[in-house]
């Protein structure tokens, strides 16, 4: 599935560029303990990544956020836990898309149970071990505007 995950977003990613540019995305960075929790989709390049997604029409990129962690960690949250960390336009990758970043601090790590088959896997991780190689780029810029790296 891996491979064939890579080979999608290698013939794509041209036509996903231009897509991802008109869309919006909400992500979400859940600590506990000194840990993230973060996700690989079997689409692309199989890199740590924070949870979350497209914002869908007639959303708000709180709603987003909350449904992208149910979809991809089942996890329920409600706007009121969400506290927004930024809001922009990556450039990486030559993406271009707008973005919304929130932060969401728990007591304890709660199940994972992954809705949708995209997510092959999800783990909750020491920020200090991501890495250019691990992770993306995204992701690093991220957590080094609230001082995790």
């Amino acid at each position: 599935m891996k491979l064939i995950g890579r080979l999608a977003f290698a013939i794509i990613l041209p036509a996903f560029r231009l897509y991802l540019k008109k869309t919006q995305r909400a992500y979400v960075i859940i600590r506990v303990d000194g840990q993230i929790l973060l996700s690989k989709n079997w689409i692309g390049r199989q890199k740590w990544q924070l949870p979350g997604g497209g914002i869908d029409k007639n959303e708000s990129p709180e709603q987003a956020a909350i449904r992208e962690l149910k979809e991809e960690a089942g996890i329920n949250a409600r706007a009121s836990q969400l506290s927004k960390i930024t809001e922009g336009i990556w450039q990486t990758d030559r993406l271009g898309y707008k973005y919304y970043i929130f932060g969401l601090e728990l007591k304890n790590k709660p199940a994972i149970k992954r809705l949708y088959p995209e997510i092959i896997e999800t783990a909750w991780l020491n920020p200090a071990k991501l890495t250019p190689g691990n992770t993306t780029a995204e992701v690093l810029t991220a957590l080094s505007l609230i001082s995790l790296l």
